[in-house]
């Protein structure tokens, strides 16, 4: 193996273990949010409300992807593919990552308008959702939060074309930095830090919606399929 090519390696294997850091802090963070939430509403069943579900569910694949980071960081091989495939590794962890946030956050506000109208709305996206529950009839989210809404909405686009923008190029701001989307370059997710940003403000505003929900009304709203329905009992 020539030096360079150790070098590359050892650099990837660095980010590896940043983004595993990086995962864990947010983890040791937010696990004493949601352990201050459920100790504010003793009545409510992680188990069985969709908020509580919700967020146990992302924080399960986050931990689950910090595992995976750590392993990359500390695996060692002579197999001379090794710096193509921990940098696809890398990259396959941020996309699952993102796209965990989405199917989450996407469910989530689904149940929520659901909870709250008593209908359905299949077709609604992280657009309309953000635009209904920052409206000044529901109150329910910031003019910030909306904001990371739309960001988050804006990469989403990238998903089923390997990561890169292919919409028409636009900016969004949000917590005081603008965001360039540029047609046909690669997604945001990939810049150091900006999927553990997502992660950690995202979930932030899922406790702020389940507080403020659960003050105006203290009981427990149902998931449908949860997986933790059909855990083993101990």
């Amino acid at each position: 193996m020539t030096a360079t090519k150790q070098v590359t390696i050892e650099t990837f294997k660095t980010n590896a273990s940043q983004l595993s850091n990086e995962l864990n802090d947010l983890l040791t963070r937010q696990y004493v949010k949601i352990a201050k939430l459920e100790k504010d509403f003793p009545k409510i069943d992680k188990t069985k409300d969709f908020r509580l579900v919700t967020m146990h569910l992302l924080i399960r694949s986050i931990n689950s992807e910090r595992f995976a980071m750590s392993a990359i960081a500390n695996f060692k091989s002579d197999d001379p593919n090794f710096e193509i495939s921990i940098e696809d590794s890398i990259n396959s962890v941020t996309e699952t990552l993102f796209v965990s946030l989405v199917v989450r956050l996407e469910h989530f506000f689904r149940l929520l308008y659901e909870n709250k109208t008593g209908s359905e709305e299949p077709k609604f996206t992280l657009h309309n959702f953000a635009e209904y529950f920052s409206s000044k009839k529901t109150g329910l989210i910031s003019s910030n939060q909306k904001d990371l809404l739309m960001l988050i909405k804006t990469e989403r686009n990238t998903v089923h074309n390997g990561g890169v923008y292919n919409s028409a190029d636009c900016s969004l701001d949000y917590n005081g930095k603008t965001y360039q989307f540029k047609k046909n370059e690669p997604s945001a997710i990939f810049i150091p830090g900006f999927i553990d940003m997502l992660l950690d403000n995202s979930i932030d505003l899922l406790i702020d919606i389940t507080q403020k929900t659960l003050k105006m009304n203290n009981v427990l709203i149902w998931h449908p399929y949860s997986a933790y329905q059909f855990a083993p009992k101990k």
